[in-house]
């Protein structure tokens, strides 16, 4: 695997110091194209202050990409690909030599001691943010974060479990701790100004090429402690709850084991009211049915 080595301009750690590290390859000889750009914190003197004084805090040494930066006479290329980081982890053993783990980024954000994070612990955070100043451009992609799993090997029988582009885990595990709120998964969209055409919060996309499949659900929920944790819950217990009064469309067919109106609906007044064809409303007397555009017919309810 390749060695990551570090050469500093300067031997001094100021916040604001250009620093420089080469990614030499496996032969330990050449060295890669790359230069990327990160953020490394260097623990040590601080030569900013004067005089220069020590101490134990972290400094940000700013490690510059000078590949994702135009000098006007470096050619770029629309199939340039630039990395602020690029990390890969590559495990190539033979036969029978075998690893538990294999992560090419892993990153953890610890809270410990005494002092306590006023607004969030995170163990990554990663933006993608368009403020180009260009005109008349059309970005095909802005990111945030992009996950994908992939089993592309070329052995023979081979099984994976489980493949995933991305997984979400919350885990409480302390009887001191109160979590107010978990999501395991959360999708968000803001809209402060510009246009959007459709908004999605979250989107499900289904490709098939070639292959066979055997079960394929959109959303499926199985969990196997399913009893206890129903046992557990005192208050509500949904599926799916929507406070928005926003119809749902399904274009396939819907089987439940119970079927229940929040409240009865308005009753149609006339034969030729307004309604779409499928449109069932239920009151205390009737059921309405809308059969055809604007026209409806009901049943009778009667006591027994």
């Amino acid at each position: 695997m390749g060695k990551l080595l570090t050469t500093f301009k300067d031997k001094t750690f100021e916040t604001s110091m250009k620093s420089y590290y080469n990614l030499i390859t496996d032969d330990s000889t050449s060295t890669a194209a790359q230069i990327y750009d990160s953020l490394l914190y260097v623990k040590g003197v601080n030569a900013g202050d004067s005089p220069a004084t020590s101490s134990d805090t972290y400094m940000p040494v700013r490690f510059h990409n000078i590949k994702s930066s135009s000098d006007g006479n470096t050619p770029a290329s629309p199939t340039h690909t630039f990395f602020n980081v690029y990390n890969r982890a590559e495990y190539n053993g033979p036969s029978g030599q075998n690893i538990y783990d294999l992560y090419g980024d892993y990153n953890t954000a610890k809270l410990s001691g005494d002092g306590y994070v006023t607004s969030t612990i995170g163990g990554a955070y990663n933006a993608g943010l368009d403020q180009g100043t260009g005109n008349s451009q059309t970005i095909a992609g802005v990111y945030g974060s992009l996950s994908q799993a992939e089993a592309k090997s070329t052995g023979s029988s081979r099984t994976v479990t489980y493949l995933m582009g991305s997984r979400g885990v919350s885990k409480v595990n302390s009887a001191s701790t109160t979590a107010t709120f978990v999501y395991p998964n959360t999708s968000e969209f803001n809209l402060t100004a510009g246009t959007v055409g459709t908004v999605a919060v979250h989107k499900l996309d289904f490709d098939y090429t070639a292959g066979s499949i055997t079960n394929a659900y959109f959303i499926w929920a199985n969990e196997s402690s399913f009893s206890a944790a129903n046992a557990a819950v005192s208050g509500e217990k949904y599926f799916i709850k929507s406070d928005i009064p926003w119809p749902s469309l399904l274009g396939g067919g819907l089987t439940a084991t119970e079927y229940a109106v929040s409240a009865l609906n308005t009753a149609v007044t006339n034969a030729n009211d307004t309604g779409t064809v499928g449109e069932i409303r239920f009151t205390a007397d009737y059921i309405f049915v809308c059969v055809a555009s604007n026209t409806w017919k009901r049943v009778a309810l009667s006591s027994w």
